[in-house]
């Protein structure tokens, strides 16, 4: 059984505040449920956990290699277009390279950020301890197009499962900013 919804407007108000006290400027904040991330991130598995590097020797172990990979990759691929099809709407998405802004928004929120916190300056992610534990502000802060998706300039992107409670959940929060 989840907070009451006394419970969460009142962390609601303590994660505003903890926000606005680093920031020194008015935030909104909206908590996600929580993602299951699939990643699509070179040098990284599906789930988010890096690939282990692979050991091909020479050039006959390279070409055999490859050709050895071929079958599984074809399945995989086969697979994950079925699923994306399928499912897509239902998973939580991170797409870019390493290091990039998506990336390591999606690794903060897999370590324990909970809610969004955004400023006209600032985007974070406070967790339940009620820290922040990711900021990014000036070029390397994400166009917001909540409750859904957030794009960085570096070209990496976030899209959150499209669940419908979520979606009335964030329109409830908006209004409630509003009176």
């Amino acid at each position: 059984m989840g907070p009451t919804p006394e419970q969460s407007a009142a962390e609601r108000e303590q994660v505003r505040d903890t926000a606005m006290r680093a920031w020194g400027e008015p935030v909104r904040v909206f908590r996600p449920s929580t993602p299951r991330w699939r990643y699509y991130v070179r040098g990284r598995r599906r789930d988010g956990t890096p690939k282990p590097p692979r050991n091909r020797s020479g050039c006959l172990g390279i070409g055999l290699s490859g050709l050895l990979d071929l079958p599984g990759l074809v399945g995989e691929a086969l697979a994950e277009g079925v699923f994306a099809l399928l499912f897509w709407p239902m998973r939580d998405t991170v797409r870019g390279e390493e290091g990039s802004g998506g990336v390591r928004f999606a690794d903060a929120v897999r370590r324990g950020g909970a809610w969004l916190v955004w400023s006209p300056s600032r985007v974070g992610l406070v967790d339940g301890n009620q820290q922040l534990v990711w900021t990014a502000a000036g070029p390397e802060r994400p166009e917001l197009r909540l409750p859904r998706r957030l794009r960085w300039p570096d070209g990496s992107w976030v899209r959150l499962a499209a669940l419908q409670h979520d979606r009335k959940r964030y329109r409830e929060e908006e209004a409630g900013l509003a009176r």
